[in-house]
């Protein structure tokens, strides 16, 4: 489905980055996908899906190991 496609495409943002060495402090992931981003936002969603959880746990790990804040925003498409 498309909302897999962009929940798996947030996924390999968060995990690019975390096999790279970086300087920037912030990353930032724009997304056209309101409903991904809504989900990810709402905690009580990871607990059903595999995905959603590896992707909060991936940002998690980007703060506590790298120190590195996420963000991801809303674009129209």
């Amino acid at each position: 489905s498309i909302y897999h496609a962009e929940m798996m495409a947030i996924y390999m943002a968060i995990k690019y980055v975390t096999t790279r060495q970086i300087t920037n402090k912030n990353l930032v992931i724009a997304s056209d996908s309101l409903s991904s981003i809504t989900k990810l936002k709402s905690p009580g969603f990871m607990n059903n899906s595999p995905l959603i959880y590896e992707i909060i746990e991936s940002i998690n790990s980007l703060k506590s190991l790298k120190n590195v804040n996420t963000k991801i925003i809303w674009v129209k498409a």
